[in-house]
């Protein structure tokens, strides 16, 4: 909501950041934000197909 986009540009503006992150951090820091999270938010974890 407080984006201001449809739920589906949000989701991929998460994608996008998680993916940033995971390229930025070690394997087991990623693995420990991860782990914050519900398994509601496994699909936005997934590294988007662009290609």
């Amino acid at each position: 909501d407080k984006e201001g986009v449809e739920p589906n540009i949000a989701a991929m503006h998460v994608r996008a950041v998680f993916t940033v992150l995971q390229q930025a951090v070690s394997p087991g820091e990623f693995a420990d934000v991860r782990a914050n999270f519900s398994p509601d938010y496994e699909e936005l974890f997934a590294v988007p197909n662009i290609f």
